[in-house]
Parts: structure tokens; C-alpha cells; sequence
């Protein structure tokens, strides 16, 4: 069906999910990022004495060796997670393969969660 003879009253049921999104997930993170350009606690945000500072926390942040080493940490967490999942993966993936023939139902039953899991 080409885009010209598509009914527009579709929209209509994309809006309440759009509009969903928007305030579960953009709002939120735009909010976020206003307010950490303010150096403000929760009683001077709501009074209306929060101090705008822009970027200095984010410089602050970037300063602090602390969080420099929260971040090396993480690094080093996903390069570790994800050799040691794909490595898992693989051996697996030669022993269902080559080592242990199987019948296809078999094989089929064993990658099922895979697919069944995100839904």
C-alpha cells in the first residue's frame, strides 16, 4: 500500500504511544540535564534559589578522580563481560555444532528461549 492510500486515521493510534514516550523517557532526561545545570538542592530548587552554573558540574565531575575511576571500573567490567560471554558463546556454539550432533527439534528446543525471552 503506497504512503498516499494509507488511512491517516492511523495516526491516531500512534499519538497516545508517542506521547507515552515522550513522558516516560525524553521528559525525564531533558529535565535531568536542567537541573544539572543548576547548583541547587532539593529545598533552594523549589524555592527558586538554585544558582545557575551551566557546565561547572559537569567540569567538577570531570575533575574528580573518584568518578575518572568509576569510569575506568565500568570499562573494564563491559570489555570483561563481553570477551568472557562471547568466548562462553562460541564453545558452546562448536559443541552443539560439531561434537554433539543433534536432531533439529533438539537444536531447536535449545535456542527457543533466545527468541521467546525478549517478548
Amino acid at each position: 500500500m503506497s504512503t498516499s492510500q494509507r488511512p491517516r486515521h492511523l495516526w491516531a493510534f500512534l499519538g497516545p504511544a508517542g506521547l507515552m514516550l515522550v513522558a516516560i523517557l525524553v521528559f525525564p532526561i531533558l529535565y535531568s540535564f536542567v537541573l544539572s545545570l543548576f547548583d541547587a538542592d532539593g529545598a533552594s530548587w523549589f524555592s527558586g534559589t538554585a544558582e545557575f552554573v551551566g557546565i561547572a558540574n559537569y567540569i567538577k565531575l570531570l575533575g574528580d578522580q573518584s568518578f575518572l575511576d568509576s569510569i575506568w571500573l565500568l570499562l573494564v567490567y563491559i570489555v570483561t563481560t563481553t570477551t568472557v560471554e562471547l568466548a562462553l558463546a562460541l564453545v558452546l556454539a562448536i559443541v552443539i555444532a560439531e561434537i554433539l550432533p543433534m536432531p533439529a527439534w533438539l537444536r531447536t528446543l535449545l535456542i527457543l528461549p533466545m527468541f521467546v525471552l525478549p517478548l
